[in-house]
């Protein structure tokens, strides 16, 4: 049985800074600490993004496509292809990410992000634990971006 991970920030910012955020390629660059973004925001467009110093070398690579947009809502992301240069995962899985948004007031978001598919057995856990500690990371960066 695949295994989920759900986190969530409230974050003081409104819909739209929020929303903007997590689909604008500069914003992604930033909070994602990433080198290159590119987003097609349509239901069916591309979300892709690359970490490491040389563009040309890139460390990591993400390319999904994007499900069920919803203006100031959300979407999900269904992964494609992952890339690393350490190699590649131990093991085959089809992981999603959703992102939600809901209003707490106008000034006030909370952003929950829950990312399934991670295999349920040990050759899984170290990359489902560093997933963990990343979406931690992530959401306080998209928090810190928003309230800037």
């Amino acid at each position: 049985m695949p295994r989920t991970l759900e986190r969530s920030i409230n974050i003081n910012t409104s819909v739209e800074m929020l929303y903007n955020a997590l689909l604008n390629p500069s914003a992604i660059k930033e909070w994602w600490e990433a080198s290159t973004a590119i987003v097609v925001k349509e239901n069916g467009g591309t979300y892709a993004v690359s970490w490491g110093n040389d563009i040309d070398d890139p460390d990591y690579v993400s390319l999904s496509i994007i499900r069920n947009l919803k203006p100031y809502e959300g979407f999900s992301l269904e992964y494609i292809s992952y890339y690393s240069k350490m190699g590649k995962l131990p093991f085959e899985a089809k992981m999603n990410v959703d992102f939600f948004i809901s209003s707490v007031s106008d000034s006030n978001q909370k952003l929950e992000v829950k990312q399934t598919g991670f295999p349920d057995n040990k050759i899984a856990n170290e990359y489902y634990i560093g997933c963990k500690v990343g979406w931690e990371t992530v959401l306080n960066n998209i928090k810190k971006y928003c309230e800037q």
